[in-house]
């Protein structure tokens, strides 16, 4: 399987802290991996989707890892006469 993409880290400040690495992961099966990896490592993990958030909170004690979703935008499932959406972890609202 291949690895996730690998992105500067510059852009995934939360609460003044930067992250040791960041992952873009293009799958399902990446992100399940990437996390794998992650706590075999002990890593601190954040999942940055939207960034509408990352402001609110204290800052966090450690911070080795951005786990980028932003890549998982696809609408899985969407029923217009239920008014509901099935979406990955990526998508933005419009």
């Amino acid at each position: 399987m291949p690895e996730p993409a690998a992105v500067a880290t510059g852009s995934y400040h939360v609460r003044g802290r930067e992250p040791g690495r960041t992952v873009r992961p293009g799958s399902v099966a990446e992100v399940q991996d990437a996390l794998r990896a992650a706590s075999a490592a002990g890593e601190a993990v954040i999942v940055q989707g939207g960034r509408s958030a990352v402001a609110t909170g204290g800052p966090p004690e450690r911070y080795d890892l951005a786990l980028d979703t932003t890549a998982l935008d696809a609408v899985l499932a969407h029923e217009p006469q239920d008014f509901t959406a099935t979406v990955q972890a990526g998508m933005r609202f419009a």
